[in-house]
Order: structure tokens, then C-alpha cells, then sequence
């Protein structure tokens, strides 16, 4: 499991490599957008997703041991065809995944002690991770079934009407609502890593499926006997990052303290 292995399993001194395997404070980490726009002479911007490009960081060790540059070079060449995993430190010690690409330019500046400038480490899609991103607050984004610009962000089979609905915030939102027709269906596709998926439960709320590209997850029964408006009601965290498809089939079917099958859309929370 390639992922397992780790060049930087932690901060601190190590003695093997008479250094710390951490890169420098400072370095970048460039977060591209793979959203292709088009601008008409008129009227609004439009926007399609083209790639499922990750994360990319440009980092350096500057004043190094020789064999702090050993452990480096090993890592560039052993992995430059597979991947390894890299722990941010200075950012919440979260994990990447991903390998170097381009050129290792290690520089002797004095008696045993090297400089690697700018050396690029690629985040890789579709692999697996020990520790997947999982700071909800900060790093995930909401994706809500209507754009800002008034859009129908889901592809749906069946009948989905838009509904308003106020928000924690005070704040009209857009959601899509099923009387509860049984096999009526509704997919978002987003690019990230795990999700959450916001539902209403209430005391009319049926049985839903709820699928991820393709494979059944399992089912959620919406009902609650007061109205607690959109909730959490199905998260995964462990997904690799890629263009993923979470989809919920609507079963027509409820509990016998519910007194009808409907299932509400309001959000998915895409962890980025």
C-alpha cells in the first residue's frame, strides 16, 4: 500500500537523517480550478467541470543534511510512477496523497549541506489515503441542488419540484422536493473527496437509497416526528479524491409513524 509509506511521518528531528524530513515554512500550495468558463458577449458566464486535478505544492529544503537529501531523492525516484503520502504539518497535519514530478535540483552549498528548491509535489486523483480530509468547518463546500444564477445543479428522472425554504442563516435557499413517487432519482456530480448529504426529515418523510457512483450505500428513513428541517442524514468520508456521483433514489416507501413517503433535496457537502 504505497500510501502507507510517508516522508514525513513527523515533524520533529530525525536522527536516522540527522534533520527534519518537513519541508521549509513558506512554501506554496496551489489549489488550481478545473471549471472551465465561457463568456458570451452577453449575458452571464458558463461553467463546466473538466478535471479532477487535486492539489499541487511547490516545496523546498534549504540548509539540509546529505541524508535528509538521500531520503528526498529516494522518495522522487522510487514513487515517480506510483504515489506516497505527505502530511501538511503546518496546515492542520493534514494528509496528500500524490508523487515529485519535473526535476530534483539539489544544490551543495556547503560541507554537508544541500538545498532543494521548488521541487513539485502533484496530488494524484482515485488513490487511496490513510487519514482523509475531514475538517467539515473549513475545508468543505456547500453545493446546493440550485445555482446562484438560478440553475438546476441536479439531473433527475421523475417529478422534482423547486421549493423555497429559510436557511439556519435567515437566508432563502433553493431545494427540490418528491411527493415520494417510487423510483424517481436524483444525482449531483461534484469533484472532491467525501460528502455529506442534507435532507429534510419531518413527519411526511418517506425511505430513500442513497447511491455513490454507482454502488448502493445504504437507506435512510426521513421521518421525524417534529420538523427538524434539513439534516445530515447520510455522510462518507473515506472517498479519494475524484469526480464522484452521489445519487438518491426515491423508494416510495415510509415507517408506520409517517404519514407520507416524501423526500427533500436542500444541500451536499463536498469536502475539498
Amino acid at each position: 500500500m504505497p500510501e502507507t509509506a510517508i516522508i514525513n511521518p513527523s515533524a520533529a528531528w530525525d536522527d536516522d537523517i540527522q534533520d527534519s524530513p518537513t519541508p521549509d515554512y513558506g512554501f506554496e500550495r496551489d489549489r488550481e480550478s478545473t471549471r472551465a468558463v465561457a463568456k458570451p458577449a452577453g449575458g452571464r458566464p458558463w461553467s463546466v467541470e473538466t478535471s479532477n486535478t487535486g492539489h499541487t505544492f511547490q516545496l523546498s529544503w534549504i540548509g539540509r543534511s546529505y541524508k535528509c537529501m538521500q531520503r528526498i531523492k529516494q522518495f522522487f525516484e522510487q514513487y515517480e510512477d506510483g504515489y506516497f503520502t505527505i502530511v501538511d504539518w503546518d496546515g492542520g497535519g493534514r494528509h496528500y496523497v500524490g508523487h515529485f514530478t519535473g526535476r530534483f535540483p539539489m544544490v551543495q552549498r556547503a560541507n554537508d549541506l544541500y538545498d532543494v528548491r521548488g521541487l513539485t509535489f502533484e496530488e494524484i486523483p482515485a488513490v487511496p489515503m490513510i487519514e482523509y480530509p475531514n475538517d467539515w468547518d473549513r475545508d468543505a463546500v456547500a453545493r446546493r441542488p440550485i445555482s446562484d444564477y438560478g440553475d438546476q445543479m441536479l439531473a433527475v428522472s421523475g417529478t422534482w419540484v423547486e421549493q423555497s425554504q429559510t436557511d439556519a442563516n435567515n437566508v432563502t435557499v433553493s431545494i427540490l422536493y418528491n411527493s415520494g413517487h417510487a423510483g424517481d432519482w436524483a444525482t449531483y456530480e461534484y469533484r472532491g473527496y467525501g460528502f455529506r448529504l442534507y435532507m429534510r426529515q419531518s413527519s411526511n418523510c418517506g425511505q430513500v437509497q442513497v447511491e455513490l457512483d454507482g454502488t448502493v450505500l445504504g437507506t435512510v428513513d426521513l421521518y421525524s416526528a417534529v420538523d427538524l428541517g434539513p439534516q445530515n442524514v447520510f455522510e462518507r468520508g473515506t472517498v479519494s479524491l475524484d469526480l464522484h456521483r452521489v445519487k438518491v433514489v426515491v423508494l416510495g416507501t415510509k415507517n408506520g409513524a409517517a404519514s407520507a413517503a416524501s423526500a427533500t433535496w436542500c444541500m451536499l457537502e463536498v469536502m475539498r
